[in-house]
């Protein structure tokens, strides 16, 4: 249910959340949606993906590297531009595996 939640408002009217955006929204991080605005297309801290880096902010400092080591794990990079280019990771793809990484750690 929240991956679709997140999907359904990434690049969608009436949000057309960017990538961390939607992954906020799937978890109802409404503080976090205007702090991320800036944050897709590469635009995360140190090129992160923003899915990503938005699932690092919701689970908090204390598991946000095993966050970030489990998504690079099953997406092949935590940067933006590697998943694109080199491992060919659409948007849609790093959003999902971002919110399903998360739910354990929230639910």
């Amino acid at each position: 249910m929240k991956v679709e939640k997140a999907l359904s408002s990434f690049r969608k009217d009436p949000h057309r959340h960017n990538c961390p955006q939607a992954v906020a929204w799937a978890f109802d991080r409404e503080d976090l949606l205007e702090p991320l605005a800036q944050c897709g297309g590469g635009k995360a801290k140190e090129g992160l993906c923003g899915a990503a880096y938005a699932a690092a902010l919701i689970v908090g400092p204390d598991r946000e590297d095993q966050l970030l080591e489990a998504f690079a794990s099953q997406c092949g990079s935590m940067a933006c531009k590697e998943l694109k280019k080199t491992h060919h990771v659409p948007c849609e793809t790093c959003v999902s595996r971002a919110v399903r990484l998360v739910e354990p750690y929230i639910l």
